[in-house]
């Protein structure tokens, strides 16, 4: 009996503690701009909490590009944790749209985190 109530404890306090963690944790993408051809997105942390990048050399974002997973993206920083109000540059390893076109980007990170652009061209080379 004591370990049973020991187990719901446990899992009851893990519960909150990762429900608190996507209460305190937030990232949004800044802007998107043309480097080389391609498309760059600048992701900011905005929570309290720092967010892991990297899990054991496992990167602990997802990219997607209209819709579709992307995993030819790469991060501009050997970081494993991006700090509370910092930045992180991602080259999403996929061409700058064309004048006139647009390109969704959703990125998801840990603790529930998301954030999302649509990237139109307007002649400029950001969006």
């Amino acid at each position: 009996m004591d370990n049973t109530l020991s187990d719901v404890k446990g899992n009851f306090e893990d519960d909150i503690n990762d429900r608190d963690r996507e209460s305190d944790s937030g990232m949004t993408i800044q802007y998107g701009y043309e480097q080389g051809g391609y498309l760059f997105t600048d992701v900011r942390n905005t929570g309290s909490i720092a967010l892991p990048l990297k899990d054991n050399d496992t990167r602990t974002l997802s990219v997607y590009m209209d819709g579709r997973p992307n995993n030819d993206w790469e991060y501009l920083s050997d970081r494993d944790v991006l700090g509370q109000d910092a930045t992180v540059t991602i080259n999403t390893s996929r061409p700058f749209p064309g004048q006139g076109n647009s390109t969704d980007v959703e990125i998801r990170g840990a603790y529930g985190t998301e954030s999302s652009i649509i990237c139109y061209n307007d002649g400029s080379n950001s969006c």
